[in-house]
């Protein structure tokens, strides 16, 4: 019997969902504000009983539904929830959905609806779930809630066609994350083609980019494919396009317009099929504002972005992913190797300048200098034995020397209008409906923008 809590302050809505539930058999536990919805969280949670499914309202007495979706992602990261709404503000919704609702419903809520939306959310949660898992197999590591929502995030988005960025410190595992976007997409038995825009001299990155006919230029005694045709039908990764020279990125924009690709020397366009994932270490937006990165193809790239947060912040991975680094090592020897608690703590308090990568370097040195036993506190090295994770930075909420205010207020109502494009797959009159817009206001703030979406 799938278990459903509900959370609202209205008794009467309270008493008419609980009997409709209960009839089409769900057991059903009901909260009449905010504490006491966090509370029946938290006794779900000790008690090994998670929630099938969450409806929360937004707006109660004693705070809003964003409490209750912030515990639910911090208890049952996997659990589908559902906001009920009757006046919300844009940003308040926007919030929502990016804390896991899966939809919002206006009061009042038509039961059957209600009932249609949980148990698709409900099959929806079952394939994230054994996504999540696969993930995991393919070397995706970790179980903190953010590397958690970032590992549902990335299952949700392999299903589309949308182009990916990623961001993240180097070594975070923004290729493995690009891999796995690919791995899970219908593009999975296609190509996956990877291309380091740093690696690259300028003056080859066309050719490697879009090929060349022979004769070209000296040296091209033959034709060659460029790595979109390579990715023909598949996934193209672009991975430190905050390097990419300022010349080339508007080159890739009209790739990414008009889904050609013109050889170097050749003697026109190719159409090209392919799904774009790009990645930096770098903070595009501020490469956008020193003008060394094309806003327009920042706004094209940046149509799902993904963050993958550094291994500092993701408390509890540190272990589990040496674990599972020190398990790649024991499946070539006789004797296994264990790592003591006391060195696990220890690698846990370091900050992990160098991420991901870092770490699993470090546990095959150790795989290799030692022969048999637990891995002890001894056996790490002095800057990780005697590390500890530096104090949280402290941010103002104000530049010292001030902002923009226009300026930062347009680029959030830009950023809103994106989010409410994204959430509603592109769809006007649905993203207009969640900005509280007419559909006619959202088309001309889009005309004035230069954006055009697809419908």
């Amino acid at each position: 019997m799938p278990r459903l809590l509900l959370v609202d302050d209205d008794q009467d809505i309270i008493v008419a969902l609980e009997r409709y539930f209960v009839r089409a058999g769900f057991a059903l536990t009901t909260a009449g504000n905010v504490a006491e919805g966090i509370a029946r969280l938290e006794e779900a949670a000790a008690a090994g009983l998670p929630f099938d499914a969450v409806i929360t309202d937004l707006n109660m007495p004693d705070g809003n539904g964003l409490a209750v979706l912030r515990a639910v992602r911090r208890l049952f990261p996997s659990c589908p929830t559902i906001v009920l709404s009757g006046a919300a503000t844009v940003a308040v919704s926007v919030e929502a959905m990016r804390l896991g609702a899966l939809t919002l419903i206006e009061k009042p809520a038509p039961p059957r609806e209600l009932e249609r939306q949980i148990r698709l959310s409900m099959g929806q949660a079952k394939e994230i779930a054994s996504g999540i898992d696969a993930a995991s197999s393919a070397g995706l590591i970790g179980s903190s809630p953010e590397i958690r929502a970032l590992f549902e995030t990335v299952v949700r988005v392999a299903q589309t066609g949308s182009t990916v960025l990623i961001e993240g410190e180097s070594g975070t595992g923004k290729e493995l994350v690009a891999q796995s976007i690919h791995r899970f997409s219908g593009r999975a038995t296609a190509p996956f083609v990877a291309v380091n825009c740093a690696a690259i001299p300028e003056t080859l990155l066309e050719s490697e980019l879009f090929g060349h006919a022979k004769g070209a230029f000296t040296g091209a005694a033959q034709a060659r494919q460029g790595r979109f045709q390579l990715a023909d039908g598949g996934t193209l990764f672009l991975d430190e396009i905050g390097e990419m020279p300022l010349s080339m990125q508007g080159k890739l924009l009209r790739v990414l317009e008009e889904r050609t690709v013109e050889p170097v020397g050749g003697t026109g366009p190719e159409p090209v099929d392919f799904r774009l994932v790009a990645a930096t270490n770098r903070r595009l937006e501020e490469m956008v504002a020193a003008g060394k990165f094309r806003a327009d193809l920042f706004y094209r790239l940046n149509v799902v972005p993904l963050f993958i947060p550094p291994l500092r912040e993701r408390r509890g991975d540190v272990a589990q992913l040496a674990g599972h680094f020190l398990g790649q090592a024991n499946a070539s020897r006789r004797e296994k190797l264990t790592f003591a608690a006391e060195a696990l703590a220890a690698l846990e308090r370091h900050a992990w300048p160098g991420n991901v990568r870092e770490l699993k370097n470090l546990v095959e040195r150790l795989a290799v200098l030692k022969d048999a036993g637990a891995i002890g506190l001894a056996d790490l090295p002095d800057s990780i034995r005697t590390s500890r994770l530096p104090a949280p930075e402290l941010r103002p909420g104000l530049p010292p020397g001030g902002i923009d205010l226009h300026a930062a207020l347009a680029e959030l109502e830009d950023r809103l209008i994106g989010d409410a494009l994204q959430l509603s797959g592109g769809n006007k009159s649905h993203a207009a409906s969640m900005l509280g817009l007419k559909r006619t206001t959202l088309i001309e703030k889009l005309r004035r923008r230069g954006k055009t979406p697809q419908r």
